[in-house]
């Protein structure tokens, strides 16, 4: 986001009028060739067409980094679960506020880990859900999050970064997000 505003904050810096326009301003003079009218006209939609612009950027570039700053921030917290159990289909309905499926992630967690239990949590305002999860490889615990796709999660693409001592994946699946964190190592 940061980079986005100082590329903006250089380009409009590196503009400058010439100094037959500046006086023409200054005078308050007009001519046929630059009618104020127009000009302000031609200014005004400028300036709103790179306000809207701005605004779409910032919200359509910073999705991923919003996710992954909440899950390192929900991962470094270590919350105890809510619900310890090892079996996902008990979790589930212990969990009965989610209108989700959570079998869905069942395979993944199979594949490479143990089930611990679970929480409730949030990502990005959606109804998450929070499984404390241990590693069959390495015995490290991690923290898987499930939510459902909303029309802003959507738009979220692959992530697959470190970011404050976490190590975080996201990726959309089946109709779901998931996260994954764990210490990096």
């Amino acid at each position: 986001m940061d980079r986005t505003k100082d590329n903006i904050k250089k380009y409009y810096e590196s503009k400058e009028l010439s100094d037959e326009k500046v006086e023409l301003l200054l005078s308050g003079r007009s001519n046929s060739r630059l009618n104020s009218k127009y000009l302000k006209l031609a200014v005004a939609a400028l300036l709103v067409i790179g306000f809207i612009f701005t605004i779409v950027q910032f919200q359509s570039d910073g999705i991923e980094q919003r996710i992954v700053d909440e899950i390192a921030m929900n991962h470094k917290k270590e919350l105890k679960v809510e619900f310890e159990t090892a079996n996902l289909s008990k979790l589930q309905t212990e969990l009965d506020k989610l209108d989700f499926n959570l079998s869905k992630a069942g395979p993944f967690i199979a594949a490479n880990y143990e089930l611990i239990g679970g929480r409730y949590c949030s990502i990005q305002g959606n109804l998450a859900a929070q499984l404390k999860i241990r590693n069959k490889h390495t015995s490290s615990f991690e923290t898987l999050y499930v939510t459902d796709l909303s029309p802003e999660l959507q738009k979220v693409d692959d992530t697959d970064v470190n970011s404050e001592g976490v190590s975080i994946k996201i990726w959309k699946e089946d109709g779901l997000l998931y996260g994954t964190a764990s210490n990096s190592q």
